[in-house]
């Protein structure tokens, strides 16, 4: 994913997104922003929002699965709990963020230079 940015021509953007648009999608962004040195504060307030966006399709969702008699509260709005988990889960086992993406996402630091340099404006 961080390759693909990477490659983008200028003034193009990458569209990344999963079923609900929240956990994977949410997990995906939060290593996007950690790479771009985005303040972990901010990051989680950038996830915290999908619940306001997603309200109105939630709600849908919530309805319709009670027309199929489950349990509309499977449908989750996204939590802090979920991304501390993964962040304590990465700085448990690499430390931090930044040595996740550098060891198992096998991204460099000229890359993340790069990737700093095209993302970021001053």
């Amino acid at each position: 994913m961080i390759e693909y940015l990477l490659e983008l021509p200028e003034n193009k953007s990458l569209l990344f997104h999963c079923a609900q648009g929240k956990d994977r999608t949410g997990l995906a962004a939060m290593l996007i922003l950690s790479a771009l040195n985005v303040d972990e504060n901010i990051i989680m307030s950038d996830y915290l929002l999908t619940n306001e966006f997603n309200a109105a399709k939630i709600a849908r969702e919530r309805e319709f699965v009670k027309t199929l008699s489950q349990d509309p509260d499977e449908l989750e709005y996204v939590s802090p709990e979920l991304m501390n988990n993964a962040l304590n889960y990465i700085k448990l086992n690499y430390g931090s963020v930044m040595n996740y993406i550098t060891r198992e996402l096998e991204i460099n630091d000229k890359q993340i230079n790069l990737l700093r340099e095209k993302f970021l404006t001053r």
